[in-house]
């Protein structure tokens, strides 16, 4: 790693943050701090309190787009662990009419470069539905090369976090939901697969 190259990065990364804080209208500022509240206050099934904090989750990180390197085709995060939760599963076996594995090992370790299994030329197949880590995860960067599976936990990188959606997301899933995470590739590993076709 390129200790200087990874400084003049982070010194980007902070005025990115800056740039993209200014860039959030005060009026999805003061819907993020009231947002946990409003799910957990909410009477609508998990599902439906997914769908609405993905939309919100959709409104203000589409203010963010312009500031960051993530695009269509480029899929480096893709090789990452993707964690997700059974209510996400079951929303994703609703929207993809694809069946989960019948047996789910416990936050398997895949972060060593094997890709979703949803991945397909670069493009997400469930994209609409992509779990809450792929939402969530933007990098500051001003190129996608920093989140490359060999370099990405080299340096710490600034990161845009937004607390109270990451509240809303476990009062979603729940405290106890949020120690039975899996990783998407247990829970789907034939992706998008015609079930005649997986052996």
């Amino acid at each position: 790693m390129n200790k200087d190259a990874l400084a003049k990065s982070r010194v980007f990364e902070k005025a990115n943050a800056t740039k993209i804080e200014r860039a959030i209208p005060n009026s999805l500022k003061r819907e993020e701090t009231r947002i946990a509240s409003k799910i957990r206050n909410s009477n609508k099934s998990p599902i439906e309190k997914l769908v609405f904090l993905y939309q919100f989750m959709d409104s203000i990180y589409s203010c963010m787009a312009k500031y960051i390197p993530c695009h269509a085709g480029c899929d480096h995060c893709c090789h990452y662990n993707v964690t997700i939760s059974q209510i996400e599963i079951a929303y994703i076996e609703q929207q993809s009419k694809i069946a989960h594995a019948p047996f789910l090992r416990i936050k398997s370790n895949h972060h060593d470069g094997s890709p979703c299994p949803f991945l397909k030329n670069s493009q997400c197949e469930i994209y609409k539905c992509r779990p809450f880590v792929c939402r969530r995860f933007a990098s500051l960067a001003a190129t996608s090369d920093w989140c490359r599976i060999e370099i990405c936990n080299q340096g710490n990188h600034v990161l845009f976090r937004f607390s109270k959606i990451d509240e809303a997301y476990e009062c979603i899933v729940g405290q106890l939901s949020l120690a039975t995470l899996v990783d998407i590739r247990e829970a789907f590993p034939f992706g998008m697969l015609p079930v005649n076709y997986r052996c």
